[in-house]
């Protein structure tokens, strides 16, 4: 007890070892964020979002899938031809 004693009240005393102890307290602490860095982590954090799909996009997409598959029924697809050279024939449109 009387050395614990003693070592407090020599540490009280040493003005040196009272700079150091708080320097040494100040170099623990956290250092504060860097904004460059919390800049490039709020940009990755965007560039990580997904993506919205365009409706538009998804729609030709759906055309494109629905017009190869009506590719390959070649009877259908003359079958439509014919119906709209008919059906835009200046004859056909005068009559009807």
């Amino acid at each position: 007890k009387q050395k614990k004693v003693l070592n407090d009240y020599y540490r009280t005393q040493d003005t040196g070892l009272q700079q150091r102890t708080k320097a040494v307290a100040e170099a623990k602490k956290p250092l504060p964020a860097d904004p460059r860095l919390q800049e490039l982590q709020t940009y990755l954090t965007s560039a990580q979002a997904h993506l919205v799909v365009d409706p538009k996009l998804t729609a030709l997409k759906r055309a494109v899938d629905l017009s190869t598959k009506q590719l390959t029924n070649k009877r259908l697809y003359g079958a439509q031809d014919i119906a709209w050279a008919l059906i835009n024939n200046p004859a056909f449109l005068f009559n009807h």
